[in-house]
């Protein structure tokens, strides 16, 4: 059940950066949790502090939690803005 539908989009206003792996501790924890860099990641890549966190707080929700999926994946979608 998909509760809330996201577009991706990119910023005018904030670069995206897209490294390669091997280039920051805050992308290699986005590829190991993800497996890619989205666009949303690599905007919060110009504060790798904050996409660590974010990605933190996504794995925590998704992965680490006892809720049932269909509120987790609501949890989810509601920290993808």
């Amino acid at each position: 059940m998909i509760l809330f539908e996201t577009a991706v989009m990119s910023s005018r206003l904030v670069s995206e950066k897209y490294p390669a792996r091997g280039e920051g501790a805050a992308a290699d924890a986005i590829y190991a949790r993800r497996g890619a860099i989205t666009p949303l990641d690599a905007s919060l890549l110009n504060a790798p502090e904050i996409a660590l966190g974010y990605s933190s707080l996504l794995e925590a929700v998704r992965r680490k939690g006892k809720l049932a999926g269909d509120i987790r994946e609501a949890m989810a979608s509601m920290y993808r803005v």
